[in-house]
């Protein structure tokens, strides 16, 4: 069954091939964001604001996507912060979000899934990714999307933290 047609893929007795020579039953297709729903970015830039740019910053004071703007910093401290995320070593010391491993392996167990992740202007943030996906999550190099555009990546369900990246507009 095609994902397209909604009514018969919703249907448990939805098979994928040919039914009459022993088809398989189709895993759906789950898509995964990383920052924010597996990896603890939040953290991370508020590490990189204390600890690079003498900020006063604590995660329970993010209430807004723009964390520079939730922790009220200066341009000078954004520079910083922005140099930090930027740097090698970055990407590859999130921490996973609590829960996030066992979640991913239940998600395996019974759905075909992808790690869809928005890459930042970085150099190493693509390659220390993978490496962060495959380390922690067992993430196989060909489930792994870069792009910054989610909404044009097709599956049947997908994760994210930003309600603007499933819809494909900025207004969300």
């Amino acid at each position: 069954c095609h994902p397209a047609f909604a009514d018969q893929y919703s249907d448990p007795a939805c098979l994928h091939g040919d039914t009459n020579r022993g088809a398989t039953r189709m895993k759906p297709i789950v898509l995964l964001d990383v920052d924010g729903v597996l990896a603890d970015y939040v953290g991370g830039v508020c590490y990189a604001a204390w600890e690079k740019a003498n900020a006063v910053a604590n995660e329970k004071d993010v209430t807004e996507w723009s964390i520079e703007d939730s922790l009220q910093l200066n341009e000078e401290q954004r520079a910083i912060v922005k140099r930090a995320i930027r740097a090698p070593g970055f990407c590859a010391c999130l921490k996973p979000i609590a829960g996030s491993r066992l979640a991913v392996r239940t998600l395996l167990a019974r759905a075909d899934v992808y790690f869809v992740t928005t890459p930042t202007d970085s150099p190493f943030w693509m390659h220390e990714r993978t490496a962060w996906l495959q380390d922690y999550y067992g993430a196989a190099f060909d489930k792994i999307i870069f792009t910054h555009e989610k909404h044009l990546v097709r599956g049947d369900v997908i994760i994210d933290d930003k309600l603007s990246n499933v819809l494909g507009t900025d207004r969300a």
